[in-house]
This record gives structure tokens, C-alpha cells and sequence, in this order.
């Protein structure tokens, strides 16, 4: 699983993080991002896992951490506005 990029509006570059196969331990990974974007400095930024199509701002992956653990999450996007 690749992490990235966390967008920089001020400077039109990408911050990136990866996170190699975390051999299978999604809920770990999970776990490290919400914290990673729990963080003021990292309100801003978004999260991209290579093989999708869309990206989850910090908005929600904090609306994700605050629900049941889902499995999905790196391979399907779950956003609140989908699920109200």
C-alpha cells in the first residue's frame, strides 16, 4: 500500500508518504493515519492509495476514525456523505 501525497496548497508540491504492504495489517496502518492527521499541521492534507481513482482529505479519515473499524477503507472510499 502506497500513502500519498499530502497535497501543499501554498507550494503546488507533494509531500508523500508510503507505507509499504503492511502485510495485511490495514487496521494498523489505519490506526498511524488517524493519528498522522489527528495532528493540526496535518489538517490540510490528503491521502492517496496507490491503485484508486480519489483521494480521503483529513476530514475524513477523522469522520472514519470516529466509526467502526471498516476493512474497506483502502480499497473502497467511505465518506459520511455516503453513509447518512
Amino acid at each position: 500500500m502506497t500513502a500519498s501525497p499530502g497535497l501543499i496548497h501554498k507550494k503546488n508540491y507533494f509531500r508523500a508518504l508510503d507505507l509499504e504492504y503492511p502485510g495485511g495489517d490495514f487496521e494498523f496502518a489505519f490506526q498511524f493515519l488517524s493519528q498522522y492527521f489527528n495532528l493540526e499541521e496535518n489538517s490540510l492534507d490528503y491521502l492517496w492509495v496507490d491503485d484508486t481513482d480519489w483521494v480521503y482529505s483529513a476530514e475524513d479519515i477523522m469522520w472514519l476514525s470516529r466509526q467502526p473499524y471498516h476493512p474497506e477503507w483502502h480499497y473502497k472510499k467511505l465518506t459520511a456523505s455516503e453513509n447518512t
